[in-house]
């Protein structure tokens, strides 16, 4: 295992944070600005970019720990009398790096759509909505440490 395997995996688990924070914080400001009509500012537009491009850098950061992981190269190069097929190397392998591209798809989704409204309204809607979308997958697949056979520590 590379040095950068672990220093990558506690910037990729600090960042995760950063990334929820700023995903939440566009998310209600998304549903203040739909709920009180209000006018998609400078602010909005900010709030939204930092948001994709934090996710982005996430998702370079976990591919670069994917392809250094343990659990993937003892799924793609299983060693003969080992089963590599367990509760881990399934999540970290597939379930976690597939549902969190999902997220990563849906924000994007939502801040190029957003881009092209007219209406100050449909812009925090669509924000709100796809936004929210990626949240969701976000929570609900990260490995928080109440999770019992897959989590992780909150902070690495």
């Amino acid at each position: 295992m590379s040095a950068m395997y672990p220093m990558m995996l506690s910037i990729h688990s600090g960042m995760r944070w950063l990334v929820l924070i700023s995903l939440i914080y566009t998310i209600i400001r998304a549903y203040s600005g739909f709920n009180k009509n209000l006018e998609y500012g400078k602010l909005d537009g900010i709030a939204k970019t930092v948001t994709v491009i934090m996710a982005h850098l996430q998702l370079i950061i976990g591919f670069g720990i994917y392809f250094m992981s343990p659990f993937v190269k003892s799924i793609l190069h299983p060693v003969v009398g080992i089963n590599p097929y367990n509760e881990n190397s399934i999540f970290y392998a597939f379930i976690h790096p597939i549902a969190m591209i999902g997220s990563i798809v849906a924000i994007t989704i939502g801040s190029a759509k957003a881009r092209r409204m007219e209406l100050d309204s449909a812009k925090f809607r669509v924000i709100l909505v796809w936004f929210g979308i990626g949240l969701f997958l976000a929570l609900v697949l990260i490995p928080w440490s109440f999770y019992p056979i897959v989590g992780r520590p909150f902070i690495r």
